[in-house]
């Protein structure tokens, strides 16, 4: 008799979106392959189960030979420590901030996911006409990386190492606070999309509490706000729709 949840799909339980790549474990602990696009469980033998289900940002969940069609994985949340802060003559916040990151590097071969975590702190002044000796821009406490290499084969294998720096926050820069249109604030499912020169520059998507915009930073020249660090490279009335990397 065959397991019920080989063919199972492994889901995130807040967006209830396939989760495509996430590493499949057998019993013993051996990595026996990961899921594909749609997010199926591949096909291992019955001795393999229970399998194990790992995906970076969620938690770990032990799948049994029978069991439901969908495997949802639940976002593993770090808890920021409690921090009080107490007004004085100087009025300065000392902000304590922890930041996920995900970016993706893809070449004609390879991709390489990096899911980053970072304990950060920054001063923050209310009264701009105050000097001030600090920092605003966040300083790092603490960070981890994990990378996770996918080659042309499908072949998939995860690192706390990668020789290519790539990490958005660090080239690009934070971007600033940006607010949402009405659309999405009065609604708790919906989609929202501003158009720009080019085609869509920002997609927003909100699911409940939790909220995602896909950004498009090349649609004109509005889109840089979301890159303050590669911005500074370019005047500002000078448009383009494509960057090339012209090492010759």
């Amino acid at each position: 008799m065959q397991g019920q949840t080989r063919n199972a799909v492994v889901a995130d339980e807040a967006a209830r979106q396939p989760l495509p790549g996430a590493s499949v474990f057998d019993c013993s602990g051996k990595a026996v392959g990961i899921c594909g696009a749609d997010g199926r469980i591949p096909h291992v033998p019955d001795a393999a189960y229970p399998l194990i289900v790992r995906c970076l940002g969620f938690k770990e969940r032990i799948v049994p030979s029978e069991g439901p069609d969908t495997v949802f994985l639940e976002e593993s949340m770090t808890e920021l420590p409690e921090m009080v802060v107490e007004s004085g003559k100087r009025r300065v916040l000392h902000m304590l901030a922890y930041v996920r990151e995900y970016s993706t590097l893809s070449s004609y071969g390879d991709t390489v996911l990096l899911f980053r975590e970072k304990m950060v702190d920054y001063m923050f002044v209310p009264d701009k006409k105050m000097r001030f000796k600090g920092w605003t821009i966040p300083r790092i406490l603490k960070t981890k990386s994990y990378y996770r290499f996918t080659d042309g084969q499908g072949l998939d294998s995860v690192s706390d190492y990668c020789g290519r720096y790539f990490s958005w926050v660090d080239w690009i820069g934070i971007p600033p606070t940006v607010g949402m249109s009405a659309r999405l604030t009065d609604a708790d499912f919906c989609a929202d999309t501003v158009v720009g020169r080019y085609g869509p520059a920002e997609v927003w998507t909100r699911s409940a509490d939790r909220v995602t915009v896909d950004i498009d930073v090349l649609a004109d020249t509005a889109g840089r706000k979301w890159t303050p660090n590669l911005s500074v490279f370019f005047r500002n009335d000078f448009d383009f729709d494509n960057l090339v990397d012209d090492k010759n």
